[in-house]
């Protein structure tokens, strides 16, 4: 009869009752046919046997009766059905307490249902009167049978099988099950409860990778200054890992909400700079908009001197430089501890608009970095690299336009980047750069400048170039 029930075979169900089957037999968990039926979210066969009385209120040896076993199959039309015969046979606030009865485990109905995903079994349980903010307590029988399975090695320790002071939003979190979510949050589930291992629905929903339903979360009020820890035991700032995966509508979201804004890595990296260096714009703004008025924080530095405006302009963020040099607390000539500064770093990488910015804004075109290069030298050096990149590969392609099918259209880019980087050089001494200064070694900027006739060995000047080119590289 349980097997006939488990797999929804009326036929035989029938058949079996009408020979005499015992319907409220139990199997050694203590479970019924009727059990089993909701447990295989077969409607159906709940149908025939509640009609042939079955009992809708069972409780077995883990506390768990149909409409928990159905709710957590998501069987909608089974659930209907349980509760259909409840109302029927349960009087006055009976129905209500047996929605919120609590199995051993701890989960309630409703738990059940938004664990699985099952929006619709959740809200019709919510309409009953079910307890969303309810927090499961196993019992310790429950948890002595469950150590025991463990040791036993029936159940998997691995995938925390069990935390007390969990709540529907909890579970629905951590599945990553969105439209549960919001329908818990709807009914005004509580955000801010945390389980027995101090985990909130945030952060279920953050360890899961459930970007979506972390962002409905903090819509509801989460708390976007909760400190994750992974599992190696490294502390995680939700603003700061938004911006590293570049997930703009999360990261403007958690500063609109009151996320710390001054918030340092290890290597006192800002989210400011952070989000300068990946050219997150929306971001940048957001945070210019909140605390760019603060003297000094727009040009918070890391450990290795690199400000907002160097990284912005190190990686060619055009748009970000443009609202960084808006701000009238910004140092435009501001270096890092090897003395690079972002005209330097922007000229290195040949960002033409970008080093035009920087000049309107005041930078000053003859600083020195630690070697002794100026803004002009790595102009030149980069028109050298370009340079030599065509000198070594010109056989092989063409800068005609026409031509860039037969090589991939690789010649006529290189040939737009030497355009850009002698248009720089020219911009640079236009402004006013000194071509006599001279580096530590003596150097001029034309020396760094593509020279064939005196130099013939193309992967040494490569070498050489791509040297005076990291100086300007601001990784993060």
């Amino acid at each position: 009869l349980m097997y006939a029930a488990a797999s929804g075979h009326i036929d035989v169900l029938s058949l079996l009752l009408d020979k005499g089957a015992d319907i409220h037999a139990l199997h050694s968990n203590g479970g019924t046919a009727l059990l089993e039926a909701a447990t295989g979210g077969e409607a159906e066969a709940m149908k025939v046997l509640m009609e042939s009385g079955a009992k809708y209120d069972f409780v077995d040896l883990d506390g768990v009766t149909p409409l928990m076993a159905v709710a957590s199959q998501g069987n909608d039309e089974g659930q209907k059905l349980v509760v259909e015969y409840l109302k029927k046979g349960l009087k006055g606030g009976e129905l209500k307490k047996h929605i919120n009865m609590a199995s051993y485990s701890g989960g309630t109905a409703v738990m059940f249902a938004a664990a699985g995903g099952h929006t619709n079994c959740t809200k019709d349980l919510i309409e009953l009167g079910a307890d969303i903010n309810a927090i499961a307590r196993a019992t310790p029988e429950y948890l002595e049978k469950l150590k025991k399975m463990i040791e036993e090695g029936t159940v998997d320790n691995t995938d925390d099988p069990h935390v007390d002071g969990v709540t529907a939003l909890h579970v629905a979190a951590q599945g990553g099950h969105l439209d549960c979510v919001n329908v818990l949050l709807e009914a005004k589930a509580k955000v801010e409860v945390k389980d027995d291992e101090g985990r909130t629905a945030l952060l279920l929903a953050i360890k899961g990778n459930h970007g979506e339903v972390a962002v409905e979360l903090v819509k509801a009020g989460a708390n976007p200054n909760t400190p994750y820890v992974d599992e190696d035991g490294d502390s995680h700032n939700l603003l700061m890992d938004a911006i590293i995966v570049e997930n703009n509508d999360f990261a403007t979201l958690l500063i609109e909400k009151g996320a710390d804004l001054y918030y340092k890595d290890e290597r006192k990296v800002t989210t400011l700079l952070q989000a300068s260096h990946r050219g997150l714009t929306d971001v940048v703004k957001a945070l210019l908009d909140k605390h760019g008025k603060k003297k000094d924080y727009v040009d918070d530095a890391s450990d290795e001197g690199i400000t907002p405006l160097i990284a912005a302009c190190s990686e060619g963020h055009q748009e970000v430089v443009q609202l960084l040099v808006e701000n009238k607390n910004i140092d435009v000539n501001a270096k890092d501890k090897d003395g690079t500064n972002s005209l330097m770093a922007a000229s290195a990488r040949g960002h033409k608009e970008i080093v035009e910015l920087l000049l309107k804004a005041g930078a000053s075109v003859n600083e020195q970095n630690s070697d002794g290069h100026t803004a002009l030298m790595f102009a030149f050096n980069g028109k050298n690299q370009v340079e030599t990149l065509w000198e070594r590969y010109s056989q092989y392609v063409k800068d005609d336009e026409k031509d860039k099918e037969d090589d991939g259209g690789t010649g006529p880019i290189i040939r737009e980047a030497l355009d850009n980087h002698t248009a720089l050089v020219e911009l640079l001494i236009k402004n006013g750069a000194d071509e006599t200064l001279k580096d530590k070694e003596g150097h001029t900027a034309k020396d760094f400048d593509f020279h064939p006739e005196t130099d013939a060995d193309v992967l040494k000047r490569e070498t050489q170039a791509e040297k005076v080119r990291d100086e300007s590289k601001n990784e993060l």
